[in-house]
């Protein structure tokens, strides 16, 4: 009984991310959505970090610190959750689904990309609560374009921001 539910479960996770994978052959969108992952791989936290540092001068080694803490506390279990399950993408898996972006690793569950944006969008709106509607549309467009480019699974995307929502409420108790 629980493996027809699983198997359910799976069959239905790979027709959604299907979907939306094929949706991509539209030049302007393609390039939408590698930029978005782009983004993701992390070379533009720093210099939120030096904007949150000169534009906001109060509380701002708090922010930095708990977004910090936020990703030490992601980053080991995102990797421990990966080599352990080591689900393969849907772009090693599925046939006619190919990668649009470079693989980060070999394995897709959860998705870190997500996890990060959702790292940043609930720390940085709760210090600053103008940022919460532009920071969940960060979210959905990074975990759609991790979809639309071939690397992950709806439900490594769920998960992934399921997991930064809860660093970041960690990170928020614990600083």
């Amino acid at each position: 009984m629980i493996q027809i539910f699983i198997n359910n479960l799976v069959e239905l996770d790979t027709r959604f991310s299907s979907k939306i994978f094929y949706l991509n052959g539209r030049k302007t969108i393609d390039a939408i959505m590698r930029f978005s992952s782009f983004i993701g791989n992390g070379y533009f936290y720093p210099l939120i970090g030096l904007m949150i540092y000169f534009l906001a001068p109060f509380n701002r080694f708090t922010v930095i610190l708990t977004v910090i803490t936020a990703f030490l506390i992601e980053l080991p279990i995102q990797k421990l959750v990966k080599i352990t399950l080591k689900r393969k993408r849907p772009c090693q898996h599925i046939s006619g689904i190919y990668n649009l972006v470079k693989l980060p690793d070999d394995f897709s569950f959860p998705s870190g990309h997500t996890a990060g944006a959702c790292i940043l969008t609930v720390i940085l709106s709760y210090y600053y609560p103008f940022l919460l509607i532009p920071g969940i549309s960060f979210c959905i467009l990074m975990g759609i374009s991790r979809i639309y480019n071939g690397v992950h699974y709806v439900s490594d995307v769920l998960c992934g921001a399921g997991l930064g929502v809860i660093c970041s409420y960690t990170s928020l108790l614990i600083i």
